[in-house]
C-alpha cells in the first residue's frame, strides 16, 4: 500500500542507523503499539498538524534545528498540542515534566536534518509521484507556479509543489514530505510533485536531486546571478546541470539554449529525452516566433512553433492500462495568451507548455489553464489604481530579470514610465559595471523611461560623491568615448529613504501622481529581497491616498474595525454611501498589500 506506517518509520531509522537508542526499547512503548500500522502525515511546522483532519493518520514532527527554540521547546510546543503527535527530536539529556510525562511519544535521533532527509527520500520512493525538477538563475519560482497550476487545474488532486522559493537542502525535503500531507487531504495517493531545486554552492543540486531523483529537468537559463563562489557564469551553468545528475534513465530534458549553456546540458544517458525552448533558433522542438510576441499591461500572447517529437509516457495518473507507452505531438503552430506580463514570460510559458505535454496533459487543456495564472506577490504584480499603475517586482532583483522587466516597461503604452531600481544583492561586484552599462545604453540613453533609485548616471563626479565612500559608491564604463560613472547611494538600501529619493526625484522631473490622467503613468518597482521595496510602494499609496480630494472619514472607522477581519478594504469602501470608483480602485490595492505585506497603514 502507498503510505508511510509508524513500523515502517522505525525500521528506516534502525536501518539507516539515525535512531538513537536500542529499537526495541521504542517497539516496546504502548504509542507503538497502537500505531504501528497507521500511516503518517509528517511535517517540520506545528501549525499543520492541527489542519489535518483526516482520522485515519497520524501526525510526525520533526524538530529540526532551530535558533530561536531550543529542542525542548519544540517538542513542547507540539506536544501541547490537542493532537498529540509523535516527535522525532535529539534525545534530550533532561526531559522537562510535559516531556517526562510524554516520552513515549519522542523518537530519539541522532541528527534531526539528516533524518528529514532520509524520511523525505523514502516517502519519494513509497509515493514514487512524477517527479519534475527546476532550476535556474531567475524565474524558477515562477516556472514551478505556472506548471503546478497548470497540472492542478486538470488533475485537481495529487499534485504537491515547492511551497515559495523554499529549494535549498532544508526546503527539498520538506517539499517531498508534503507528499503525505497530500495523501491525508485528498484522500488519494499523490501522483506528480513539482519541485524547485536552489544552489548557493557547488553539489548542493546534485545532493536535492538525490533525494528528489526527477523523471523531467528543466533549466529555465542561466545568467551571471550569484556567481561568487561559482566561479563565474561557467561554473553556475556547471551548478545548475546537476540537475540532470540524478535524472531517470527514461527521463526528459528541457532546457532554454538561447541562454549560456554547456555539454553537459546536452548530454544524454539511457533512453533520455532532450527537449529544447528557443526565440532565436527555429530548429528548436519549441520555437517562440519573436515577431509574435504580444504584451501589455493585461497580458502576453504570442505563437510557439514546435516542430514535432514522440517522448515516453511518464505517468499513468489519469491514463487508463491501455494508454500507450508514447506521446506523440504533431509538428503545428499554436497561440498562447496567458495574464502574465512581459516578453520573458514567453519563455516561462513554453517551458511549461512542454513540461506539462511530458507529464502527459493535453495542448487543449494546457493552453485553457494558461490563460489565468494566480501570480506570488512581488512577481510583476499589476496593481491597478485610476491614474496609475504599480508594477510589484519586488521579490527580488538578479541582472537577467532587472532587464526582463525594464524591457517589459519599455514595451508598455504610458505616457509617462519610471522604473524605481533598490539595492542589487543579487549581483556581484566584477558583474557590476556590465550590467550598469547594459542598463545605460539600453534604456537611459534611449529614454525608454525615467530610472529612479538607488543607482544614478552621470558623466561628471562630484566632490561630495568622490569624498565620501561610506555614503556612495561609484563604477565607470565608456559610452561612445565618454566616461560614465554609475553612482549608487548607499543609504538608499533603506527602504523609508529610499522613499524620500523616490519623492525627491518626482519633483525634479515634475511627476505628479495625483490629479493625474487616467492610466497615463507607469512604474516599476524592483529590487533585492533586502531592500524591502514593498514598503516604498506601501508609502506611496499611503501618500495617494492621503491626497484624495474627496471625504473618507465616513467609513475610516469601518476601516478601523476590519482590520484583521475577513471582509476587504476595497468592499466595505463598496458599500458605503460615498462610494467613489477611483477610491475603490486603490483600495483594492491596499487589500493586496495589507494582506501579503502584512503592513499597517496609519489611516486604519
Amino acid at each position: 500500500m502507498t503510505q508511510i506506517t509508524y513500523s515502517n518509520l522505525i525500521d528506516l531509522l534502525e536501518h539507516t542507523k539515525l535512531l538513537d537508542g536500542e529499537v526495541d526499547d521504542v517497539k516496546l512503548r504502548y504509542i507503538y503499539k497502537v500505531l504501528k500500522d497507521v500511516p503518517l502525515v509528517i511535517t517540520t511546522d506545528t501549525r499543520k498538524i492541527e489542519t489535518i483532519l483526516n482520522k485515519n493518520f497520524y501526525s510526525l514532527f520533526i524538530a529540526l534545528p532551530s535558533t530561536r527554540f531550543s529542542p525542548e521547546d519544540l517538542a513542547e510546543i507540539a506536544l501541547d498540542l490537542p493532537t498529540k503527535p509523535a516527535v522525532i527530536t535529539t534525545k534530550l539529556d533532561e526531559y522537562r515534566f510535559i516531556l517526562d510525562v510524554l516520552e513515549d511519544y519522542l523518537i530519539p535521533v541522532t541528527d534531526t536534518t539528516k533524518a528529514l532527509e532520509v524520511i523525505a527520500a523514502y516517502a519519494r520512493r513509497v509515493y514514487n509521484p512524477l517527479t519534475i525538477a527546476i532550476t535556474g538563475s531567475s524565474g524558477k519560482t515562477t516556472l514551478k507556479e505556472i506548471i503546478s497550476q497548470v497540472l492542478r487545474k486538470h488533475y485537481k488532486k495529487g499534485v504537491i509543489a515547492t511551497k515559495g522559493n523554499f529549494n535549498n537542502q532544508l526546503g527539498v525535503p520538506i517539499t517531498l514530505n508534503d507528499l503525505t500531507i497530500s495523501h491525508a487531504k485528498d484522500g488519494i495517493p499523490p501522483h506528480i510533485a513539482v519541485v524547485e531545486h536552489g544552489a548557493n554552492h557547488a553539489n548542493e543540486i546534485n545532493y536535492t536531486t538525490r533525494i528528489s531523483q526527477p523523471h523531467i529537468a528543466i533549466i529555465n537559463n542561466v545568467q551571471p546571478a550569484h556567481t561568487e563562489g561559482f566561479g563565474g557564469i561557467e561554473g553556475v551553468a556547471l551548478a545548475k546541470s546537476e540537475i540532470f545528475n540524478h535524472l531517470a534513465d527514461n527521463g526528459i530534458k528541457i532546457i532554454n539554449i538561447d541562454s549560456f549553456t554547456n555539454d553537459l546540458f546536452f548530454a544524454r544517458k539511457g533512453k533520455q529525452t532532450l527537449l529544447t525552448v528557443s526565440k532565436e533558433n527555429d530548429a528548436a522542438d519549441f520555437f517562440i516566433e519573436p515577431h509574435s510576441i504580444r504584451s501589455d499591461r493585461d497580458g502576453l500572447s504570442f505563437v510557439v512553433q514546435i516542430n514535432g517529437f514522440e517522448i515516453p509516457r511518464l505517468s499513468t495518473a489519469r491514463a487508463d492500462k491501455y494508454a500507450p507507452s508514447e506521446i506523440f505531438i504533431d509538428k503545428q503552430r499554436v497561440k498562447i495568451r496567458s495574464n502574465l506580463r512581459g516578453e520573458h514570460n514567453a519563455y516561462n510559458l513554453t517551458i511549461a507548455l512542454a513540461a506539462c505535454l511530458a507529464a502527459g496533459m493535453t495542448m487543449p487543456h494546457i493552453i485553457k489553464a494558461m490563460e489565468d495564472i494566480k501570480e506570488l506577490p512581488g512577481r510583476g504584480n499589476l496593481l491597478k489604481t485610476i491614474p496609475f499603475d504599480i508594477i510589484d517586482d519586488t521579490y527580488n532583483a538578479n541582472p537577467g530579470s532587472v532587464i526582463a522587466s525594464m524591457n517589459n516597461l519599455a514595451t508598455l503604452t504610458y505616457k509617462d514610465k519610471i522604473y524605481v531600481l533598490g539595492a542589487l544583492a543579487e549581483i556581484d561586484e566584477e558583474s557590476k559595471v556590465e550590467f550598469y552599462q547594459k542598463v545605460y545604453k539600453e534604456f537611459v540613453v534611449p529614454q525608454k523611461f525615467l530610472l529612479f533609485g538607488y543607482v544614478q548616471f552621470t558623466n561628471t563626479l562630484s566632490d561630495a560623491i568622490k569624498n565620501n565612500p561610506q555614503e556612495y559608491k561609484y563604477y565607470s564604463f565608456t559610452y561612445q568615448e565618454q566616461t560614465v560613472y554609475a553612482v549608487e547611494y548607499l543609504a538608499a538600501k533603506d527602504p523609508h529613504k529610499l522613499t524620500e529619493l523616490f519623492y525627491m526625484q518626482c519633483q525634479t522631473y515634475n511627476i505628479k501622481l495625483y490629479p493625474r490622467p487616467i492610466h497615463s503613468l507607469g512604474m516599476v518597482f524592483k529590487g533585492s529581497r533586502s531592500s524591502r521595496l514593498e514598503i516604498v510602494i506601501c508609502k506611496v499609496i499611503e501618500k495617494f491616498i492621503s491626497e484624495f480630494e474627496i471625504d473618507i472619514s465616513d467609513f475610516i472607522s469601518q476601516l478601523s474595525k476590519n482590520v484583521g477581519g475577513k471582509a476587504s478594504y476595497a468592499s466595505i469602501i463598496k458599500d458605503t454611501p460615498s462610494y467613489d470608483p477611483e477610491l475603490y480602485a486603490v483600495f483594492e490595492v491596499v487589500d493586496y498589500l495589507h494582506d501579503n505585506y502584512n503592513y499597517n497603514f496609519s489611516f486604519v
